[in-house]
């Protein structure tokens, strides 16, 4: 498009017979005016590119956002379940912990000589996981 105007504008200067200097008022402003339509129809491409520019922008940007809400949502459900599976492994350590104080406080009330006496198992619920001692105590021997 450019191209076009050169050349019209070249063909205006080469039909005008005066020399640009001496060129008469009506071909001067001619002139001037074919200059300023062609500045304004560069600024106006110019615009049209950038409105197309900040288009594509705001596009890119929305999307963007919307990704980032669905990997937030997304990390926010993921810690409520974490959280939730550290309440019950801490439900489950606080059982742990008493059957172990429970199970500590009968070793030291049985003599050591009598240890041998002590008949039981330890079993592990399978849907809970605890442990849980099964004694069978026999008659200590004084």
């Amino acid at each position: 498009m450019e191209a076009t105007d050169d050349r019209f504008l070249i063909n205006n200067k080469m039909t005008s017979e005066a020399p640009s200097g001496d060129s008469p008022p009506k071909a001067r402003s001619s002139d001037e005016s074919l200059v300023l339509r062609r500045t304004l129809h560069k600024q106006e491409e110019k615009v049209r590119l950038l409105a197309t520019k900040l288009v594509r922008v705001l596009s890119e940007r929305k999307s963007r956002e919307r990704r980032e809400s669905q990997v937030i949502e997304g990390l926010k459900s993921r810690i409520a379940s974490l959280e939730a599976h550290n309440e019950s492994l801490q439900g489950k350590v606080a059982v742990l912990r008493e059957q172990l104080a429970a199970y500590t406080k009968l070793i030291p009330a049985i003599p050591s000589s009598g240890r041998s006496h002590i008949k039981g198992t330890l079993h592990i619920h399978p849907r809970t996981q605890i442990v849980v001692l099964i004694s069978n105590f026999t008659s200590l021997r004084v």
